[in-house]
């Protein structure tokens, strides 16, 4: 991906700023791993009182991408990418491994700074049982393998009752750092 990814407040799930949007927050318990939790709204029935496949694939999508955010490899490799395509051309970095960020890495980069930004190159999901509307559930994004640009992640959406309802994986492409 050629073009520059700039983050800001319009999320749909997760904008401050978009009105209409879900404003859910993320925790990040660990490095790579994001969850947060939510009242599914009546309005996102696919069946009468059944949640929406399509909304559970976003949050799954939401999820995961968070967790991109902190993954330490998603950052240093950005610089890594970044850095040799700069000084060979090439564009590419190979398959490197890198430093591991600071313990308390955060999704807040500095505004025109790569941060872990990714963005969805192919998801899968697999619907484990129906989550019925009205309820509160746990959503879960972990980042479970990093070759070049490539992060491998998955997540859970976990019921009411904890149970995992529904389960994804997904690629992502880690967004390349902006030109100074």
């Amino acid at each position: 991906m050629d073009t520059a990814i700039e983050r800001d407040s319009n999320c749909f799930c997760c904008g401050k700023d978009n009105e209409k949007g879900l404003h859910l927050v993320f925790s990040y318990p660990t490095e790579g791993e994001a969850e947060t939790t939510l009242l599914v709204p009546e309005y996102f029935s696919g069946w009468k009182r059944i949640t929406h496949g399509g909304f559970l694939s976003m949050l799954l999508d939401e999820a995961m991408a968070h967790a991109c955010l902190t993954d330490p490899r998603s950052v240093a490799d950005q610089r890594s990418v970044a850095d040799q395509s700069s000084a060979d051309g090439s564009g590419s970095a190979g398959a490197a491994d890198t430093a591991a960020a600071p313990a308390n890495a955060t999704p807040a980069g500095a505004a025109g700074q790569a941060d872990g930004s990714a963005v969805t190159g192919e998801i899968t999901v697999r619907f484990l049982a129906p989550v019925e509307t009205g309820t509160r559930v746990r959503v879960v994004g972990k980042v479970v393998q990093r070759k070049g640009r490539i992060l491998s992640t998955e997540g859970r959406v976990y019921d009411s009752k904890g149970a995992v309802a529904a389960q994804a994986s997904a690629r992502f492409i880690a967004a390349k750092k902006p030109a100074p």
